[in-house]
């Protein structure tokens, strides 16, 4: 009987001493937020949701709070991590564009994928498979048409829908595209020049 009860001592006692190193652990991140929030805002959001995820105490929860008013990020987007891209031997990631209007965002993405994302909640408005390759994005100036380097050249896309309306081939891959400001003109450049 008395092993028994030892025993549900040490125990107690075990799960004591837990439940303080992890409320140290939470508090100690959470100072180590709040110092850092004139530094780096970032960092201090990091940190103070560490310290949440250690244990949501009030002193954690504060920083958390403090952190995400004091950081000037308001959004991030879902993102395809950088790799190697197609034939240009250098590690580069997705390219973006907003519409003129600022309400989507169009991301190109190595895999050959063009993703269009609501600017307000970073929900994907739509996502089309073009090639083995999409290199650059940009809309028109009126926003009714986006332009996506593939690796075969260019495709025009409606920007509402993501269907393609029109391909341009023959100019290499491109690197980067602009469209002159009344929209007639599109610009590539690949590594056969500027088309």
């Amino acid at each position: 009987m008395i092993a028994v009860v030892l025993g549900v001592l040490a125990l107690v006692s075990r799960n004591q001493a837990i439940s303080t190193s992890t409320t140290a652990r939470a508090e100690a991140l959470a100072a180590e937020s709040q110092s850092e929030l004139s530094v780096d805002p970032e960092v201090s959001v990091l940190l103070a949701r560490q310290a949440v995820r250690i244990s949501p105490i009030p002193k954690a929860v504060a920083a958390l709070r403090q952190a995400i008013d004091a950081s000037p990020v308001r959004l991030a987007l879902p993102t395809e991590p950088p790799k190697l891209c197609g034939s240009r031997n250098f590690t580069t990631g997705p390219t973006i564009a907003y519409s003129p209007r600022g309400t989507r965002i169009a991301e190109s993405v190595c895999n050959g994928d063009v993703v269009v994302l609501d600017a307000s909640t970073a929900r994907v408005v739509y996502r089309r498979h073009l090639s083995n390759l999409v290199s650059a994005v940009i809309y028109t100036p009126d926003g009714k048409m986006l332009a996506v380097g593939a690796a075969a050249g260019v495709d025009l896309l409606d920007a509402s829908t993501g269907a393609v309306v029109s391909r341009l081939q023959g100019h290499g891959e491109p690197n980067a595209l602009t469209f002159s400001p009344d929209g007639l003109q599109l610009a590539e450049t690949s590594d056969l020049g500027v088309t």
